[in-house]
């Protein structure tokens, strides 16, 4: 097998084989690594296959394809999960991706949104350089 990208070694077998082979990921951090995979090993039909019927109006495996050598990628950071779990309909997954691409490097940093669709997890929206919500104050008692 290829070296698969995406963590911890213990478990790049699922993200790189059984997932990306038809099995369906069970959690949105699973299906988030296995889609990092698939993007670094150019396996533009996976891509295609966990994403939402709206997202996948937009995708074409050729293209990626055709592109998918001229891009290295470097790592998977996941900064946040919201949801995602295995029985949940919905998640998200706060995540930078790393990679160059005509010498130039890359941070992609997005929140991920995921839904259950045909009782599968696919990739429905994205949030480009998400903002984390701001602190609020430490709360002042009197005399301070």
């Amino acid at each position: 097998m290829t070296i698969c990208p995406g963590g911890p070694a213990e478990a790049r077998e699922a993200w790189c084989g059984r997932y990306t082979g038809g099995e369906a990921a069970p959690t949105a951090v699973a299906l988030m690594r296995s889609r990092y995979s698939a993007f670094a090993l150019g396996r533009g039909e996976y891509l295609q296959a966990t994403l939402s019927s709206d997202q996948r109006a937009d995708f074409d495996v050729a293209e990626f394809d055709a592109a998918a050598g001229q891009t290295k990628w470097q790592g998977l950071e996941i900064r946040d999960i919201s949801d995602g779990g295995e029985d949940d309909e919905t998640g998200a997954v706060e995540f930078v991706a790393r990679y160059r691409e005509r010498g130039q490097s890359i941070a992609h940093h997005a929140r991920a949104m995921f839904q259950r669709a045909g009782g599968r997890l696919v990739f429905a929206a994205r949030l480009l350089h998400p903002k984390r919500a701001p602190r609020p104050p430490p709360a002042r008692g009197r005399g301070a």
